[in-house]
């Protein structure tokens, strides 16, 4: 009656230590990845040393951790996006160093005006996660509401609101990269991975407004400022100019929108889940998966998708 059962939808963990053991506010947890009825890497049990695990708090930090919804208490088997973000590799100590980080960020949050707004930069990512794929594009919008808190939380005028086209949280990724840019040998990586952030940003802000918070997907000038914004992430990620052309159109965004929602939800994951991070002081350790930052995973060859207690084989020929 303690377990608590975590299925992993959009990535898998390879972990060859099959148990990992951390403790968070002084409760001791076990974290099991293998299990014979579930598939390798897809799953985690959580045993607690108390007769209940606490979503409010240490499953929410593993939802950061992991960038699954690890709150979720109608956990099922779903593997149908299994691909999208591919491999995810941790540790024990990863874990732990996070989860003492985390405690550490919640006991010195030093007034309720930012408890308030972290309690929400929190809700919004747990409900993007929530969300995910099948609610995609208004997934976008959970997300960008999160890192609108966070834009607000690291704000020096506390009278002011600041809206995410403000980009306020910028202030907290120009902090926080400053040092490592500094890096005779990694600096040129964190300057470019700092240029990928700002168009990740200014992506999430454009399809928000589009799609969640002021419908602006029917203004002509709009839909083609967010297709412009759409190409040139494309070709961040390696996509030439002719194939980002074809990929997204004007003209019938609404369709290209549900044809890449596993790519796009990856961008407002990423933006989202980064700025919890680095409001915790990591940005050297962030567990980030082998396509977090890839438009497209890599599918599987001869995979059994597994979802709703139905079982779904594709085999790719060469």
């Amino acid at each position: 009656m303690n377990n608590h059962i975590i299925h992993l939808k959009h990535c898998y963990i390879d972990n060859p230590q099959a148990i990992w053991n951390v403790s968070y506010y002084g409760v001791d947890y076990e974290l099991k990845f293998t299990h014979e009825t579930f598939d390798e890497g897809k799953i985690i049990i959580i045993r607690s040393e108390i007769g209940f695990i606490d979503s409010n708090t240490f499953l929410s930090w593993l939802s950061v951790f992991f960038g699954e919804d690890c709150t979720d208490p109608f956990q099922r088997q779903d593997t149908r996006s299994s691909f999208n973000r591919g491999k995810l590799q941790a540790s024990q100590k990863l874990l732990q160093d996070f989860l003492n980080a985390a405690f550490l960020k919640e006991e010195n949050i030093p007034t309720d005006r930012d408890k308030i707004l972290f309690r929400q930069t929190m809700n919004y990512y747990l409900a993007g996660l929530r969300s995910g794929i099948s609610m995609m594009p208004l997934t976008i919008g959970f997300f960008g509401l999160s890192m609108e808190c966070v834009g607000n939380l690291v704000s020096d005028q506390n009278s002011e609101y600041h809206t995410l086209g403000s980009f306020a949280f910028e202030k907290l990724i120009n902090k926080s990269f400053e040092p490592f840019k500094k890096d005779r040998e990694h600096g040129k990586n964190y300057r470019t991975w700092q240029k990928y952030i700002k168009i990740d940003s200014k992506l999430v802000h454009f399809i928000r407004n589009a799609v969640y918070g002021h419908s602006l997907l029917h203004i002509p000038d709009e839909r083609q400022k967010l297709v412009k914004n759409l190409h040139q992430w494309l070709k961040m990620a390696g996509a030439s100019d002719k194939d980002a052309e074809f990929w997204f159109k004007a003209e019938r965004l609404e369709i290209d929108f549900q044809t890449h929602a596993p790519g796009l939800y990856k961008i407002g994951l990423r933006s989202a889940r980064l700025l919890i991070f680095l409001y915790l002081g990591i940005i050297d350790s962030i567990p980030f998966t082998e396509h977090d930052y890839h438009p497209f995973g890599e599918f599987p060859k001869n995979q059994t998708m597994k979802f709703n207690g139905m079982s779904i084989s594709i085999s790719i020929v060469n």
